[in-house]
């Protein structure tokens, strides 16, 4: 499971500023079961990253007028998305041309962010930062408690959040998320469990919070950027 959270989090760097994700809710016009068969058909989860991304273009101050268009280019392409999914579960056969048609669809959604004026700006930059440390904190709930306390525990916390804490990021099972398919059922309950935990703070905990997330964000790619080629030169005069 934490290898397809990974798979997913690397395909969220690709679009706008590099890091905005093809990610977000499912829209409200597609709560019917999709078929056993979308997962060996869908090789990336691009609906769990549109349900990432619906909740980060919640969260994130825009324009009313953008986050209209952006919420219907997800909804657009959702639709879309779950129409080549039924035309698999009825029509197996020429599954290369659906496989290109849905490439084809994802290498559409970030010229189509650009048209609705979403790229390079400062809106694009508050939803980057926004949708980065959510996909921070959905790994933080999917590692687990310590992981979340290593940060929470510098929100001086009282006894009584701590136990609503540890409540909170504990998986529910949902009857109403069965009809998604594994990964997307994941996401919900990873969004679902983030939500409770985000819930449990005072606004000014949630300010802190989401700065240490910033921080701890900030360190890993620190971490992980490449060393700078070494200098085996003679030394210069």
């Amino acid at each position: 499971m934490r290898k397809l959270l990974a798979a997913t989090v690397a395909i969220a760097s690709c679009l706008l500023l590099a890091d905005l994700s093809f990610a977000a809710a499912p829209s409200t016009a597609s709560t019917q079961p999709i078929g056993k068969k979308l997962p060996k058909f869908r090789e990336s989860g691009h609906l769990d990253q549109l349900m990432e991304l619906r909740v980060a273009v919640a969260e994130t101050e825009l324009d009313d007028d953008l986050r209209k268009n952006v919420n219907e280019l997800i909804d657009q392409t959702q639709q879309k998305i779950l129409a080549l999914v039924s035309q698999e579960e009825s029509s197996p056969t020429d599954k290369n041309a659906r496989a290109g048609a849905m490439q084809a669809l994802i290498a559409r959604f970030q010229p189509a962010l650009r048209e609705i004026g979403l790229e390079r700006t400062a809106a694009a930059e508050r939803l980057t930062k926004k949708h980065n440390v959510l996909s921070q904190e959905i790994r933080l709930v999917n590692d687990g408690e310590a992981a979340v306390f290593q940060l929470a525990d510098k929100l001086d916390l009282s006894d009584e959040q701590r136990e609503k804490m540890k409540v909170a990021i504990k998986p529910l099972k949902k009857e109403n998320a069965e009809w998604l398919p594994p990964m997307e059922r994941a996401t919900a309950d990873w969004l679902d469990r983030r939500k409770r935990l985000l819930d449990v703070f005072t606004d000014e905990q949630k300010q802190k919070w989401t700065q240490l997330v910033q921080e701890q964000l900030d360190e890993q790619r620190r971490q992980s950027a490449p060393l700078p080629p070494a200098n085996v030169g003679p030394p210069k005069p």
